[in-house]
């Protein structure tokens, strides 16, 4: 008979490894919104002319795929092309330009206007701006998904429709053009006056420029969070923009002089400003998370410390380079005037991937301490549980307690194995947790056990998608007590743990984003009860239980890339679950040994929500908060448990368990727990 339940309990333990296996899961799918810096090749799908020409490559603005390409299979994201709307030219919404008949007109789109890089072949159709794009999205049916993600670069053909209207209106103030070519190129009277007036009082020209980049800011700005609040209605929980780059480096802006560069970083500088707190005020009125890549801080790294990227000029265009036979021009930072080539935009894409990833793995260190929580709660409970629905053997060793006043001493551990998949905006992980504890126990009388331990676990995560590493130590104790009357039990535990995060990294582009310090703390109480029902050398013991746990992960720093580093709030992570379960033991003599194998099967339901949430953001952009949620995944699940105790001797005895979950959504966790215990 022992035999045949060994065989079944190896036949257990097989079947529970091999029912747990991970299965991986993409991210939602990735949209791109946009201007020339996105467009992967759609002039021609609205025009019929394939343009830009080579040796610009598959009609991009550049000579290969360009960012919003390259991030999808760096990130995990479900891409198809027709889901970049990006299109070369698109200004923010519609805007006053000079046409391509000299007269004033508001455009979507730079290549509708007198100053197209392809004049005069667009008097129609009328290409979209970013605004466009988006309502085109919604007028096909267009919906995100909560685990979707869009993409949004725009705001640089706004300052060439700028840069233009200030050399013209420069050409009026040197008395080269007349006033009807100020106001053909889109300024509008009540504008010019501003303008005539700041320059008659001040006569510096750099002064009176800053009306015209002022307005065209303020005519941008509103139009991009218009634009990003309309993608927050259509279903977006999550987006990535990228604020504008210095276009003042640009080998256009570089050879149209100082004053020209002077405009350029007036325009971005301001730009990126208004963005900043216009992407923060839509954060805050609709809960949408903006991602945040700064494009200015981005391309400085890039200019100050090319080696490291690999790029071997930073000031002249690649193409040109190309024409002339450089075998280099691939590695040059920019292909045309304005544009990158596709190597800079393959880093740019590593950028975004990596500040993506490294938000949606803020959640991992209080998940992981939580699992961390669940090991050594179990480990206690295992231990009270070899208490508990034991026949003879056991009653004698709790007799012999009572008569003599000796504790129990036992040392047990346990390895716990487990993983996490992804969610909507949370990276999964893989994680491996070691504990072990010293305690002892005493019977106070033959119903009451009170007893205490202290523990260490040992806490590794790897993070899915290459998304980085976790290492802890965790120090903890537990308290616990056992009554049991006749056939009745209840115990109740409390559990206490102090985290030290030795390791937090996650990846970043030429060097990582860490912290070796990070603190933080768990707490858990629980309490269950049953009933020991016995027949023969069976006992079948139904209970029910309840366990809160609270997980709190101290504020911290993550740093190590300037354009990626970010600060995360303080966390708390909380579960309240409900348990019941039945348990059946088989008490069997061998030798002067007692085995008794048993097996378990629990339910258990998730009584809170969804555990809380915080709020980070990146150290460049500290005024666009990103909130944390944490996932989901499991409302009920279930937990499966194998196991055999070996009283030994009426002094000393040893245990072992396995245990798996199961029906656990897009999570899994498995245990194997042994124990030794003597009484002095």
């Amino acid at each position: 008979m022992l035999k045949n339940k060994s065989k079944l309990i190896v036949f257990l333990l097989i079947f529970l490894i091999l029912a747990n296996v991970k299965y991986a899961q993409a991210f939602g799918n990735w949209y791109v919104f946009g201007d020339s810096l996105s467009d992967n090749g759609n002039i021609p799908k609205l025009t019929g002319y394939p343009l830009p020409p080579l040796p610009y490559v598959g009609n991009r603005f550049s000579n290969g795929p360009v960012w919003a390409e390259d991030f999808p299979i760096v990130s995990n994201f479900s891409f198809i092309p027709s889901n970049d709307f990006s299109v070369g030219g698109a200004f923010t919404g519609p805007l006053s330009a000079e046409g391509l008949n000299g007269q004033p007109g508001t455009f979507n789109n730079l290549e509708n206007t007198a100053w197209s890089s392809f004049a005069p072949l667009f008097t129609t159709p009328q290409l979209p701006s970013f605004l466009t794009e988006i309502q085109q999205f919604a007028a096909s049916g267009g919906r995100f998904k909560s685990s979707d993600l869009a993409g949004v670069w725009i705001g640089a053909n706004n300052f060439f429709v700028t840069a233009n209207q200030a050399a013209t209106l420069q050409q009026y103030i040197a008395g080269q053009s007349t006033l009807s070519d100020v106001i053909n190129s889109g300024i509008s009277p009540t504008m010019l006056s501003q303008i005539n007036s700041v320059y008659t009082q001040t006569g510096d020209v750099s002064k009176a420029m800053s009306i015209l980049i002022g307005n065209a800011v303020q005519t941008a700005v509103p139009q991009v969070a218009q634009g990003i609040t309309e993608m927050s209605m259509l279903g977006a929980k999550q987006v990535v923009v990228l604020t504008l780059p210095p276009i003042q480096d640009t080998p256009s802006a570089i050879q149209g002089g100082a004053q020209a560069q002077a405009l350029a970083a007036g325009y971005t500088q301001l730009y990126n400003t208004y963005l900043q707190q216009a992407l923060s005020s839509v954060h805050n009125q609709t809960g949408l998370n903006i991602i945040t890549l700064n494009g200015e801080v981005l391309f400085k790294e890039l200019v100050s410390n090319p080696g490291a990227y690999g790029i071997v000029n930073i000031n002249e265009e690649g193409m040109q380079a190309y024409l002339n036979g450089d075998p280099n021009y691939s590695y040059y930072l920019f292909w045309d005037g304005v544009h990158p080539t596709a190597y800079t935009h393959s880093i740019i894409a590593q950028y975004v991937s990596s500040a993506v990833k490294n938000f949606y793995s803020l959640t991992v260190p209080a998940r992981l301490i939580e699992a961390n929580a669940d090991a050594f709660s179990s480990l206690i409970n295992n231990r009270i549980e070899t208490f508990i629905g034991d026949n003879s053997s056991n009653q004698a060793i709790t007799n012999l307690n009572d008569q003599n006043g000796g504790p129990n001493f036992y040392i047990t551990g346990n390895y716990n194995s487990g993983w996490r998949d992804d969610s909507d905006s949370t990276i999964g992980f893989n994680y491996n947790i070691s504990t072990f504890a010293l305690g002892a126990d005493y019977w106070i009388n033959p119903n009451l056990l009170i007893g205490a331990s202290i523990g260490y676990g040992n806490n590794y995560a790897s993070l899915n998608d290459s998304a980085g590493t976790l290492e802890a130590n965790v120090y903890q104790l537990a308290l616990y007590s056992l009554y049991k009357l006749n056939n009745f039990f209840l115990n109740a535990q409390l559990d206490y743990g102090l985290a030290d995060f030795t390791k937090i990294s996650h990846p970043g582009v030429i060097s990582s984003i860490s912290n070796s310090s990070v603190k933080g703390n768990y707490l858990n109480l629980s309490a269950n009860g049953g009933y020991i029902f016995k027949l023969n050398n069976f006992s079948f013991i139904p209970s029910i239980g309840i366990s809160a746990t609270n997980t709190s992960i101290h504020s911290y720093d993550l740093t190590g890339d300037p354009a990626l580093n970010m600060s995360v709030d303080r966390q708390n992570l909380s579960l309240l679950l409900g348990t019941v379960g039945l348990k059946v033991n088989y008490e069997a003599s061998l030798g002067a040994m007692t085995i008794i194998p048993s097996v378990s099967v629990e339910m258990k339901s998730k009584l809170n929500g969804a555990g809380g949430e915080f709020d980070s953001y990146f150290q460049d952009e500290p005024s666009i908060a990103l909130t944390s949620k944490y996932p989901d995944y499991s409302r009920n699940w279930g937990v499966v448990k194998v196991g055999v105790d070996a009283l030994i001797s009426n002094k000393l005895s040893a245990n072992i368990n396995y245990s798996s979950t199961f029906d656990k959504k897009n999570s899994t966790d498995h245990s194997i727990w042994a124990q030794v215990g003597y009484k002095f």
